[in-house]
């Protein structure tokens, strides 16, 4: 091969790699790969996590639960942790146990 055709190849194998690293991160973020909570997450990250993955927006949760939707806002931007009560209720509305939104918690 010539050093034309061996530029191309890698010029195509670089912009492959490119799309599939930003179709994974995409996917991660709307909650379309499932399975465990990705670990080294916070809290907020959690809760924003689980709750794409229940098809929700943070105006659901705050009606299911009876806050505010700014409530909803400040817990999953981490400008404020949710009670135990609230915890809880929010596992059980994303289908989760309390202990996989605490985990990995650093």
């Amino acid at each position: 091969m010539d050093f034309t055709r061996v530029l191309l190849v890698c010029i195509i194998v670089y912009g492959i790699v490119a799309v599939c690293k930003e179709i994974v991160s995409q996917r991660r973020k709307s909650g379309k790969i499932k399975g465990k909570i990705v670990s080294k997450k916070t809290l907020h990250e959690n809760l924003v996590l689980c709750r794409r993955r229940a098809g929700l927006e943070p105006e659901d949760v705050a009606d299911a639960l009876g806050v505010a939707w700014a409530q909803v806002l400040k817990w999953e931007s981490g400008a404020e942790d949710p009670g135990t009560n609230n915890l809880l209720a929010l596992a059980a509305l994303y289908k989760v146990s309390a202990q996989e939104l605490l985990d990995e918690v650093h």
